[in-house]
């Protein structure tokens, strides 16, 4: 049993309103998932002025930023992205994994949805390939907010 229609992107019926919490590290890479993310929203007929970006230096800095708007009230549903690739040191694995149980904690506390957008890549070129899941991730919201 399915909670969503298997519509790619659902219709919205009314207004909303859209917190986008990005990273600018690996900043090209991030802005085509942003952009894609925008696509996404446009498909599903979420105005463009209903949606308020806010950039923090590093996927790390996510989860604090969506903390904060939780508590806002301002906002139908956030959604997180970034791209974190692997290096040589372990310092990814860190980031990737408090980032993502920052964004969950979070998530779990809150009355709206929060959609987790970060891609986990190995390098760019995987990256490059999950860019249009920003559009997978702007759909996600919308059907949750519904």
């Amino acid at each position: 049993m399915s909670f969503f229609s298997s519509s790619e992107f659902p219709k919205i019926s009314k207004p909303i309103s859209i917190a986008i919490v990005r990273s600018d590290f690996n900043e090209d890479l991030s802005d085509a998932l942003f952009q894609d993310a925008l696509y996404g929203f446009k498909k599903c007929g979420v105005s463009p002025s209903s949606i308020e970006e806010f950039r923090v230096p590093g996927a790390f800095e996510i989860p604090q930023v969506v903390s904060r708007l939780r508590k806002q009230d301002e906002f139908d549903g956030i959604l997180t992205l970034g791209v974190i690739i692997k290096g040589d040191t372990p310092h990814f694995e860190y980031i990737c994994e408090n980032t993502t149980r920052g964004i969950m904690d979070v998530s779990l506390m809150s009355n709206i949805p929060i959609i987790f957008g970060v891609l986990t890549v190995l390098n760019s070129q995987q990256a490059e390939i999950r860019i249009p899941k920003g559009r997978e991730f702007a759909s996600s919201l919308i059907k949750m907010i519904l």
